[in-house]
């Protein structure tokens, strides 16, 4: 599948959000996929107001370009038999969000970005998981100053969150 951006609106998603959270307070929490469990994470952040920034992994270097006022993340996500499964990063110079797939397996999780407008206004994108050993990303339009959350989840309807990391654009 090609990676893509879907916006929605506070409005469509209130609209479908009230109904599953009725669902889901009758059914219950839902839990992550079964091959999640005992895995692990690893979460760092750099300010990038006056350095360029490097916060390298066992798959790759990756570097954060100076951006004032900005604040880098990075998420390692790792199996129950610690391989490094992926990794998500928000470099704050250009917006941008990478999700990686590191391994060559039928597993994959969904990234939902969020954010407010200058308006105030709730705005989202959903990065679709690349294909195994390989990633994707997002170029996003998110105001300087504004703080970032990244929801990973174990499938692409929002069941199962796994991990959040925030940063700020």
């Amino acid at each position: 599948m090609s990676a893509r951006t879907r916006k929605i609106s506070r409005t469509a998603l209130a609209a479908v959000a009230a109904p599953l959270a009725l669902g889901a307070a009758v059914i219950g929490p839902a839990s992550t996929a079964q091959a999640h469990d005992g895995a692990w994470s690893s979460s760092e952040w750099r300010y990038t107001s006056s350095c360029w920034c490097e916060l390298p992994d066992e798959w790759d270097g990756t570097y954060f370009q100076k951006d004032k006022g900005g604040e880098a993340a990075k998420m390692r996500l790792y199996t129950a038999n610690d391989q490094l499964a992926g990794k998500v990063e928000f470099h704050p110079k250009g917006e941008k969000v990478y999700v990686y797939d590191t391994l060559a397996n039928s597993d994959a999780w969904y990234v939902q970005v969020s954010w407010t407008d200058n308006n105030g206004r709730s705005k989202y994108a959903y990065v679709d998981p690349p294909s195994g050993g390989n990633y994707t990303y997002e170029n996003l339009s998110i105001p300087d100053g504004h703080t970032v959350t990244i929801k990973i989840f174990d499938d692409g309807w929002g069941d199962g969150h796994f991990r959040t990391i925030k940063g700020i654009a």
